[in-house]
């Protein structure tokens, strides 16, 4: 358990700097396609405006959350539990989490590199229902199994 412990310690470690570096990435995009590449078009300003801020706020507060798990070995402990636990992953599988959330990801990228305005929000539309969709599932299956 103590070498599994250190593992995951580990890989704690690894999710702060990726959070940290997407996290800055992000801004530096931003930074980019404002003021160097040109503006941003209309239709894509009000969602860029509010979608950027929040993801690099869950990227910090991940970021928080995991520096507190480190500092207490108590914490550590029980994520790493958590984490492993063979029930939660069962749910995760079954609701299509770890699937729906790249493809999500990818289809919001997509629609916001799309020129077309009508592209842009039926993909950024259809992504958001697969995740609402997926948190649905994971909750039914939560209760069911």
């Amino acid at each position: 358990m103590e070498k599994n412990l250190e593992k995951y310690r580990k890989e704690v470690k690894k999710r702060i700097i990726a959070c940290a570096t997407f996290a800055v990435l992000i801004v530096a995009a931003f930074i980019v396609k404002v003021f160097v590449i040109g503006g941003i078009p209309e239709f894509k300003q009000g969602f860029l405006i509010g979608f950027i801020p929040i993801i690099v706020i869950s990227f910090i507060g991940l970021m928080i959350i995991d520096i507190r798990r480190l500092r207490d070995d108590e914490k550590l402990k029980a994520a790493f539990i958590a984490e492993n636990d063979e029930r939660a992953a069962a749910i995760r599988i079954k609701s299509g989490h770890p699937v729906v959330i790249y493809l999500s990801e990818a289809m919001i990228v997509v629609g916001l590199i799309s020129p077309n305005e009508t592209v842009s929000k039926t993909l950024i539309l259809a992504a958001v229902a697969q995740l609402v969709i997926c948190c649905v599932l994971k909750a039914i299956y939560s209760k069911i199994m």
